[in-house]
């Protein structure tokens, strides 16, 4: 039996369709469409929706003989559950293969084809002064954040998160980001504000942003009076 990816993937040929022309159409990213064909994750529901109309298809044709929120439900729980096994097999590798591989672990593609980058590189304490990490092949620059026992990111009013290596069109978002602003910007003078688009099961932040390309980088800025926990950062790789 045919799975959702394939199906997806024939229903974009027939029409002539790349990636890039259906993510518009879905107001998704190429690289979103792209995991769904390659069965690395399952669209919302308000997605698998919009399928059915475009493609003018029901739910048992992209689904066969299954029920779609069983179908997505159960595909988060093995991505979530592939992250306990990768856990867990770490913790069984001996602490001399495991320092080699901390350098690398931020290189490998945690949970379908993502770079997963938690805070655990920040000083300590909050800084009102700019200070930089880097995370495998990424690097940022902050100030006014802080890190928690969870190691992940708190923004303080007016702090802010940056990227360096310019390639933000690789950024897929961040979780608990509401009240926060994004920008992809060139120079301090060409700053170009993103909305966001938000997968409300799992209160994730998630940004549209293949018309940026490399050279860009993006700032993740907090507005409010209040810490902002945007807990982790998830690149496309």
């Amino acid at each position: 039996m045919k799975e959702f990816g394939q199906i997806l993937k024939e229903l974009r040929l027939e029409k002539n369709l790349s990636q890039e022309a259906l993510g518009k159409i879905l107001n998704v990213s190429r690289s979103s469409v792209a995991r769904y064909e390659n069965g690395l994750g399952l669209p919302p529901s308000d997605i698998v929706k919009s399928l059915c109309t475009y493609f003018n298809v029901d739910k048992d044709y992209l689904f066969p003989k299954e029920n779609v929120e069983e179908i997505i439900v159960t595909k988060n729980k093995k991505i979530k559950f592939q992250k306990i096994i990768l856990i867990c097999s770490l913790c069984l590798i001996t602490i001399g293969l495991l320092v080699g591989i901390v350098n690398i672990i931020p290189n490998i593609a945690s949970s379908g084809g993502m770079d997963v980058i938690t805070a655990e590189k920040l000083a300590e304490n909050s800084s009102e002064q700019i200070k930089f990490f880097k995370y495998g092949k990424y690097e940022f620059g902050y100030k006014n954040v802080y890190k928690n026992d969870k190691d992940e990111f708190i923004l303080k009013p007016g702090g802010e998160l940056w990227s360096l290596d310019g390639m933000p069109d690789y950024l897929m978002g961040y979780y608990n980001g509401e009240n926060t602003e994004l920008y992809f910007y060139t120079s301090a003078l060409n700053k170009v504000k993103v909305e966001y688009t938000t997968i409300t099961s799992e209160d994730k932040y998630c940004y549209n942003t293949p018309e940026y390309k490399f050279g860009y980088n993006f700032v993740i800025i907090n507005n409010t009076l209040e810490d902002i926990n945007i807990r982790q950062l998830e690149f496309w790789c």
